[in-house]
């Protein structure tokens, strides 16, 4: 008998995970979309000082090239993966603004409310699947950038 009544609670259980699970989803993906967005002020900030200093590190086009990935990622649903992505990219955007005597955006700063959960990649990982992507071979170097103009790195929807 206890069997019997046992089943039930467990079956509902597993749905009430299932339920959970696909709520997590859309949360993810808007979470990923304000990292990225967050990330583009960042860079085009690096880019803007990179403009008006003329110093060149290749850590611009590195902040271009991880921020892009993190866009295709995101519009692959890898929502945690184009985090990752993006935050690696706004760390290359803040070495860019440090070499060129810029100050970092206010209020775009890394914040934990950002990170998502669970393991996170190394920062060899991230560098490695930057480089290896076709973003890497398309993307100029960086004073090549800073001659020209930067846009396609948020998302606008």
């Amino acid at each position: 008998m206890k069997r019997i009544a046992i089943l039930p609670v467990l079956v509902s259980l597993v749905f009430l995970f299932m339920a959970s699970a696909v709520q997590a989803q859309p949360v993810m993906k808007e979470k990923s979309k304000n990292v990225i967005n967050r990330t583009a002020v960042v860079v085009y900030a690096a880019h803007k000082y990179t403009m008006a200093n003329h110093i060149y590190t290749g850590n611009l086009k590195k902040a271009v090239v991880h921020q892009l990935l993190a866009i295709s990622l995101y519009d692959q649903g890898k929502y945690v993966r184009a985090i990752h992505q993006s935050r690696r990219a706004r760390e290359f955007a803040r070495l860019q603004l440090e070499a060129n005597s810029g100050t970092y955006p206010a209020g775009f700063e890394p914040s934990t409310d950002e990170t998502p959960d669970g393991p996170a990649p190394t920062e060899a990982e991230l560098d490695t699947e930057a480089d290896s992507s076709a973003f890497n071979s398309t993307v100029s170097d960086d004073k090549a950038l800073s001659s020209e103009p930067l846009d396609g790195l948020e998302i606008k929807e």
